[in-house]
């Protein structure tokens, strides 16, 4: 999985140097946990999809590859 993060300026970098700010992760796995959003991100391409909350290895409709993680699931692999 392609995924950094920049500690410094705390943001998570996905492929293709996409990025998203940890609060903007957080305020939309808020999203997924207590309204109705089903937002993912691919680590491929970086593009944000529509997944279940729990997905890994969906599929990404821009880059056609298996590589969409949850927002909720990217929170776990980043360690948080």
């Amino acid at each position: 999985m392609s995924i950094k993060i920049d500690r410094k300026s705390g943001r998570i970098i996905l492929a293709n140097n996409e990025t998203i700010t940890f609060d903007q992760l957080l305020s939309e796995c808020e999203g997924v946990m207590f309204g109705m959003d089903n937002t993912g991100y691919c680590t491929s391409c970086g593009s944000e999809n529509d997944t279940e909350p729990d997905s890994t290895r969906g599929y990404c409709e821009n880059c056609e590859k298996n590589t969409v993680y949850s927002v909720v699931e990217l929170l776990f692999k980043i360690g948080v």
